[in-house]
């Protein structure tokens, strides 16, 4: 018997109440956004590991809600992320000893604003804090090795 696999994407995957959370907000002096409006837009796939062939067997594509403008697209994690280009200056500019908010100011002032650099700063700090990571975990660690072995070739008391 054949074996099929599904697998679904929706836009919004919970269903919430707006009713319920309307009247939750009022008295509490906290307005709390409504992020959660039942959308029905999903598109669902099938494998057939025999064929080996996705098909899409489910699209709807009416969406009840607006969608993002152009102009917060950037924000959206799926849509941004440092490049190539991107991670090459910033490694560059970091190693003569620039500063990271620096280097976000710089690109920003490149490329004509915060909208068309294709990330946030918290992606850069994120960039940064992970090559250091590399560097030390690879660096300290040989480094300490490499001086031990020769501590222990040099002085035959060094155990």
């Amino acid at each position: 018997m054949p074996t099929l696999i599904q697998d679904n994407w929706f836009a919004i995957k919970e269903e919430k109440d707006i009713g319920n959370t309307l009247k939750g907000i009022i008295g509490k002096g906290k307005h709390k956004a409504i992020t959660r409006v039942n959308c029905r837009a999903r598109i669902c796939f099938i494998c057939h590991y025999r064929m080996v062939k996705w098909k899409v067997s489910v699209f709807e594509s009416e969406h009840n809600h607006l969608l993002c403008p152009p102009k917060y697209r950037h924000l959206i994690p799926a849509n941004r992320g440092l490049n190539e280009a991107d991670k090459t200056q910033t490694n560059s500019l970091q190693a003569c000893g620039v500063k990271t908010c620096h280097i976000m100011g710089y690109m920003v002032s490149q490329k004509g604003g915060y909208d068309k650099v294709g990330f946030t700063s918290k992606d850069l700090h994120n960039y940064i804090s992970k090559t250091r990571r590399g560097k030390v975990k690879d660096g300290d660690a040989f480094a300490a090795l490499a001086y031990l072995l020769s501590k222990a070739d040099s002085d035959p008391l060094f155990q």
